[in-house]
């Protein structure tokens, strides 16, 4: 079976300038989400969230899962993701926490 490649999506880029990141793969499985460090608490991190959102609804999506850092959970929490399932060792080493989202039906107008 063929696998499916990454979509990524960008945060703002104001005067060329890449502020954020982020991918989805296998349709629901957010595999990279980052933004540079001084752009967090300015809108950009729930941005570009909601562009993912919107992609994976678009592609009949119903749900999107992602393994957060303890730093980040908080922010994946306020973004409506619940806990889905004990931590997990990543590489031996980084504790990786489970988490899923549903997600509503598709969007009016949204990006494909």
């Amino acid at each position: 079976m063929a696998r499916e490649r990454p979509q990524p999506h960008r945060g703002r880029r104001p005067a060329d300038r890449l502020l954020g990141v982020a991918s989805l793969h296998e349709g629901d499985t957010v595999v990279l989400f980052y933004l540079r460090a001084d752009c967090h608490r300015q809108g950009i991190g729930r941005a570009l969230q909601s562009a993912i959102e919107q992609h994976a609804r678009a592609e009949g999506r119903t749900q999107l899962r992602l393994l957060s850092t303890r730093n980040t959970r908080g922010f994946y929490e306020a973004m409506g993701f619940v806990p889905d399932g004990e931590p997990v060792t990543i590489q031996g080493v980084l504790r990786g926490y489970p988490y899923r989202k549903a997600l509503a039906g598709p969007v009016a107008g949204a990006i494909t």
